[in-house]
């Protein structure tokens, strides 16, 4: 995984991890409520925010809890940039898999992650600048002009068994 997309990721759970948690501690914002007659919450989020990479952004955050399992929540996200950037974001916590009983795989769960966005425009700090020829890039005491600029995708998947 790329810097950018882990800096991304990183930042992303830090912003859903906030606003589930304000939804819980408000009891359920405005945004939250309960599924009619199941078992869980839904939070559905349209927002906004402006970064160098991704410029002036819309996004949709879109979660739910006691989905497809009472155990188990998932937790999506799209977002848009007028930069040119774009990503998908889903995560799934607490998923039972299910099997013939003789295999036993009703008592294993998974936490799927997977991450795909286009980033346009992105400065990286990493050597290939034929103007630094031998200063290592994003190192403490390199230029701060040392970087390659591109454009690209970036994909991301991880299955946690547990």
């Amino acid at each position: 995984m790329s810097c950018l997309a882990a800096w991304l990721v990183v930042r992303l759970r830090a912003a859903l991890g906030l606003i589930l948690a304000a939804n819980v501690l408000a009891g359920g914002a405005a945004y939250a409520e309960e599924a009619s007659g199941e078992v869980g919450q839904t939070l559905s989020l349209p927002y906004a925010f402006f970064n160098e990479n991704f410029g002036f952004a819309g996004a949709y955050l879109y979660g739910r809890t006691g989905y497809p399992q009472p155990q188990s929540s998932l937790i999506a996200t799209v977002m848009g940039g007028s930069e040119g950037s774009a990503m998908g974001f889903v995560a799934g916590q607490n998923l039972r898999l299910s099997g013939p009983d003789h295999m036993g795989l009703d008592r294993l769960f998974v936490d799927p992650v997977v991450s795909i966005g286009y980033f346009s425009d992105v400065d990286t700090y990493i050597d290939g600048d034929p103007n630094f020829t031998g200063d290592r890039a994003g190192s403490n005491d390199s230029d701060k002009n040392n970087f390659v600029t591109g454009e690209g995708w970036d994909n991301f998947f991880r299955l946690k068994f547990k």
